[in-house]
């Protein structure tokens, strides 16, 4: 279906790229990179990205949530949780990629975000080699295939120490899922929701990566709840 629309899109992407032009999501107004393909700038006028994300945010995340988002991008689900929670402080979304960091500040300020961003990695190791573009859409530190660039690493208790306890934890990392579910063990953490993207597809998780993220989800007391597209969310009572 979207092969046969596709020079549609092309169009709509191509006259998005010459006038730069924002995209409405979810209520707020997104600029998106301009080296996007002309097909994927098209697409965004329909206003569905990362609309399984969104979906499972408003149902679950709490206004007095404390938020973790790793993978924030150009900051559309950053946005959407920031719109939930009573004291717009309390979420810290992380974006490694140089790439993606002046489109995130600039749709943070365009619609009035107030959370803090981290450039960092999340990782027990001080630096990772990150891979810009490549074989993931926006990036990657599993992955390779694009231009190589080192981020310095942070640990989950940096930020809980830098910031607050977190209770909700938002991921879209690209197939790093499983290395940060084998690096920290939230069994002891104030983390009661996780939405996460699964990314089981080829150079990415696979099947059984994919259950191992299951098994120590479930050994550290979450419980799935509800699925949308790749797009899960696991909660417990702390």
């Amino acid at each position: 279906m979207l092969k046969f629309f596709s020079p549609f899109l092309y169009v709509l992407g191509s006259i998005v790229h010459f006038f730069k032009i924002p995209s409405p999501q979810g209520g707020f107004i997104i600029r998106f990179p301009s080296f996007m393909t002309k097909s994927e700038l098209g697409a965004t006028l329909f206003g569905g990205y990362e609309k399984h994300e969104r979906k499972l945010i408003k149902k679950y995340l709490e206004k007095n949530d404390f938020v973790l988002e790793l993978g924030a991008c150009i900051g559309v689900v950053a946005l959407t949780i920031n719109r939930i929670l009573t004291d717009k402080t309390k979420q810290v979304s992380v974006e490694p990629n140089p790439q993606m960091l002046p489109f995130l500040t600039k749709n943070l300020e365009r619609n009035g975000g107030k959370f803090f961003v981290e450039t960092c990695i999340v990782s027990k190791l001080p630096e990772v080699t990150f891979f810009i573009g490549g074989t993931a859409f926006l990036g990657s530190s599993t992955l390779g295939g694009g231009q190589k660039t080192v981020i310095k690493g942070k640990t989950l208790n940096d930020l809980i120490d830098e910031y607050f306890d977190f209770t909700a934890l938002i991921m879209d990392i690209e197939g790093g899922e499983l290395d940060f579910f084998r690096s920290f063990d939230l069994k002891n953490s104030k983390i009661r929701l996780i939405v996460w993207e699964t990314h089981c597809k080829p150079h990415m998780l696979s099947e059984i990566e994919l259950h191992e993220c299951y098994d120590l989800l479930t050994d550290q007391g979450y419980k799935f709840r509800e699925k949308s597209g790749d797009v899960e969310a696991w909660s417990r009572i702390i």
